[in-house]
């Protein structure tokens, strides 16, 4: 029996008898699924999306005509057997709609990482020609330095804050201890940051104005790589809840396998 079963477009709901003749159908589609994409090998309705950092993505949706399932059971399925099947059904609809919605979201969230890329590249090229690249090529080791800075101080903040949650939480010694270690290190770090910080300064002789000159820029650029990060994150999310439902219907479908292999089973006993 094969157990990675084509998910049904979100909607579609079938009858506790036709899928349990479907779970012992030998004709069954075989979909090898990879990273957030199925693929399968019967001709069914496929809709596809590219998504960035995951490699070319589709989704294959599987709409069964009645006629493909119109043999009757020899045997009427008992009320225990019923009752099961239809709980997986549920498990198998519910999971249908939550990928369905999760391919949607993951659709919408690529989509916006590459107009995200393309504002960038477009605005970034016009802000150089306005600043002059000289300008920023001669300014940019500073402001890499800068962001390593921010970076620095925020790890001590938290640092900071941990040191104090384990304390009014009454924290043993040993807890408190590896916490203040974990701030003093992060506080040297900063420290070690802010005098790199300044000697870059100095040896690129930038003067302050000429450093404000050229921060619009890398302003500009600092919040780009966070709406990315942001997109990032939510794609990642994304991806993880369409795998978490695709697992869901492939476990509700194996369960429908083995109580399909269990009625033959019986069937077989008692003829």
């Amino acid at each position: 029996m094969c157990c990675d079963a084509p998910v049904p477009q979100s909607g579609m709901r079938t009858e506790p008898r036709a899928a349990l003749e479907m779970a012992a159908s030998e004709a069954e589609p075989v979909i090898a699924c990879g990273e957030y994409s199925c693929e399968s090998t019967s001709p069914l309705s496929t809709r596809s999306t590219a998504s960035a950092g995951f490699g070319d993505s589709s989704l294959t949706e599987d709409s069964v005509a009645p006629s493909e399932f119109s043999c009757e059971p020899e045997e009427p399925l008992e009320p225990e057997v019923m009752d099961s099947v239809q709980g997986h059904l549920e498990m198998m609809n519910a999971a249908s709609d939550e990928l369905n919605s999760s391919q949607i979201a993951l659709d919408e969230h690529v989509k916006e990482q590459g107009k995200q890329v393309q504002r960038w590249t477009i605005g970034s090229a016009r802000m150089a020609r306005v600043i002059g690249r000289e300008r920023l090529a001669k300014a940019t080791p500073f402001y890499e330095q800068r962001r390593r800075c921010w970076a620095a101080r925020r790890a001590v903040t938290m640092a900071s804050a941990r040191y104090m949650q384990l304390l009014e939480a009454g924290a043993s010694e040993s807890e408190t201890s590896k916490a203040m270690a974990r701030h003093a290190y992060c506080l040297e770090v900063y420290q070690g940051a802010q005098e790199e910080l300044e000697r870059l300064r100095r040896k690129a002789a930038l003067s302050s104005k000429a450093l404000e000159a050229v921060r619009p820029y890398f302003d500009a650029e600092q919040e780009h790589r966070a709406r990315l990060a942001e997109l990032n994150a939510k794609i990642k999310q994304t991806g993880s809840s369409l795998d978490s439902a695709k697992e869901q219907y492939r476990g509700a479908m194996r369960s429908l396998e083995d109580l399909s292999e269990q009625a033959h089973r019986q069937r077989g006993t008692i003829a």
